[in-house]
């Protein structure tokens, strides 16, 4: 008996040695987007982990939200969106909306990308993510104001 349960604490020691390492694995992931606005989301589930970056290339320009984590099952709505502005702008208030993409459920490890034409004009760039998760009310990420050239490099 007394073997027994020494062996049921070593099975659930590596266990959650095991979920230590994924967690930390997961959640270590590196970025090569150059603007990222963490959340992390306590409720309903343990932890829900949402990444939005903001970047461009070819001609465009595209946010991306990802969800890194989440500890047991959720329904996690995503709304990714771009805004655009000749200026410089703190709030993506006073800039112009470009596109705009939902989610119903954006599983651990997926992603969602909208992705715009920058129309060969440089301008100035937020993405925002609204999000979701179960019944808890809706939640919002901004990232930071970015300047795309025309082809949609960061300039700054």
């Amino acid at each position: 008996m007394n073997r027994s349960k020494s062996r049921q604490a070593y099975l659930f020691a590596t266990f959650m040695l095991a979920i230590v390492v994924i967690v930390v694995t997961l959640m270590c992931g590196s970025t090569v987007s150059a603007a990222r606005a963490d959340t992390e989301k306590v409720g309903s589930v343990i932890l829900t982990t949402l990444v939005l970056t903001i970047d461009g290339n070819d001609g465009y320009v595209w946010a991306k939200a990802t969800n890194k984590i989440t500890i047991f099952p959720s329904t996690v709505r995503v709304i990714v969106e771009l805004y655009s502005s000749m200026t410089y702008q703190e709030s993506y208030l006073d800039m112009e909306q470009e596109g705009r993409k939902y989610v119903h459920d954006l599983d651990m490890g997926q992603s969602v990308t909208l992705k715009v034409p920058t129309n060969g004009i440089q301008r100035y760039w937020k993405a925002r993510m609204l999000f979701k998760v179960d019944n808890d009310d809706w939640d919002t990420r901004v990232t930071s104001t970015w300047l795309l050239d025309e082809n949609g490099i960061i300039i700054i």
